[in-house]
């Protein structure tokens, strides 16, 4: 098999080509990697709603028992009681799972997203991360 001189250019051309990119470490897609990891991440809420209302609540209902300083007693304990109830309660009610897909992109650096929907992607699959989206390639 014979090849011509315009093969061996071409074949010339294009290996070097491919080299001098790779050595400059261009990246043809800055928005493509592969999936690192995903991860369960769970939330928490602070909550001041569930406080406010269970202290409100508590006060209300400690304000019905004895009388005197008891009463103002009672009052007190069903508000912190009242309090501390019901912001355990929101926490756990608005508790929930989101997402952290780890990609490690072409360029060799590393993006973290982080979403409420159950990921379509798994570990080592080809991706493009989209500003907050990570969608298969």
């Amino acid at each position: 098999m014979s090849l011509s001189l315009r093969h061996l250019c071409l074949l010339f051309f294009l290996c070097f080509g491919v080299s001098l990119a790779q050595a400059q470490g261009t990246v043809s897609c800055p928005e493509c990697g592969v999936v690192d990891s995903i991860h369960v991440v769970k939330r928490d809420s602070p909550g001041v709603l569930g406080a406010i209302g269970g202290g409100v609540a508590g006060g209300l209902v400690g304000s019905q028992i004895g009388s005197g300083s008891g009463k103002t007693a009672a009052t007190v304990i069903g508000v912190v009681g009242g309090a501390l109830a019901g912001r355990e309660i929101e926490r756990r009610l608005r508790s929930d799972e989101e997402y952290e897909i780890v990609v490690r992109m072409d360029d060799g650096t590393y993006r973290s997203v982080r979403t409420d929907k159950t990921p379509t992607v798994r570990a080592g699959q080809k991706v493009r991360v989209l500003g907050d989206t990570v969608v298969p390639r």
